[in-house]
């Protein structure tokens, strides 16, 4: 049976171990890492919450509606790891779209913006299954150019897309006409402009041009 001695023995040795531990995380320096922010980003992509985007189909009349579930921003956070160090820090973007493509959940937008404290960013971005990760975006649009030889991206000024003129308008294509994984049709060419975001797609192999409203 366990004595009083045994007892006090035991509860100095727990209060030793406390110490120690509370000693050695006190030792660990806090670091603060920033919220993402990225104005050529948000130039970009300047999508929020709610926001509803109709596209009108040049050839047929019909219109098709994108509308946005997420667009939100990591906030600043505070880290107590070890090993932890400033270079450690990242943060995010999303655009989410409420739609999806069909029934296997594929979304209609989808956008992440990754920044890393070590200079490691990117952007993935995804369109009715035309999908790529790409370096840092820069005032240019995505940055695409080493990709694949499979997509090509040109950037323009003063653009004039299905009757309206936009002051810079990235145009992606993609040369791969196998498609992605759903039923064509399917996205090959995206139109984005800078403060408007997505402006308008073709698709294949019916080359239909869908335009922001």
């Amino acid at each position: 049976m366990a004595t009083r001695t045994s007892y006090i023995l035991l509860g100095s040795l727990l209060s030793l171990l406390y110490s120690c531990t509370k000693a050695n995380n006190g030792s660990i320096p806090a670091v603060t890492c920033p919220s993402f922010s990225d104005p050529v980003f948000a130039e970009w992509f300047p999508y929020i919450k709610d926001q509803v985007s109709v596209y009108k189909n040049s050839s047929t009349g019909a219109n098709d509606t994108i509308s946005i579930a997420t667009a939100s921003t990591s906030g600043n956070y505070t880290e107590h790891a070890v090993n932890f160090t400033a270079d450690s820090c990242t943060a995010t973007a999303t655009v989410v779209s409420k739609e999806t493509v069909d029934t296997g959940g594929i979304l209609k937008l989808f956008v992440y913006g990754y920044h890393s404290a070590t200079g490691q960013d990117s952007v993935t971005f995804y369109f009715y299954g035309f999908a790529f990760t790409s370096g840092k975006i820069a005032d240019t649009g995505l940055n695409v150019k080493n990709l694949s030889a499979k997509i090509n991206s040109a950037t323009y000024v003063n653009y004039n897309f299905q009757g309206k003129t936009y002051s810079k308008v990235q145009v992606i294509t993609s040369n791969d006409t196998t498609g992605p994984s759903h039923d064509p049709p399917w996205i090959y060419k995206v139109f984005i402009a800078e403060n408007a975001g997505v402006i308008g797609y073709e698709n294949f192999p019916q080359r239909q041009v869908w335009a922001l409203q």
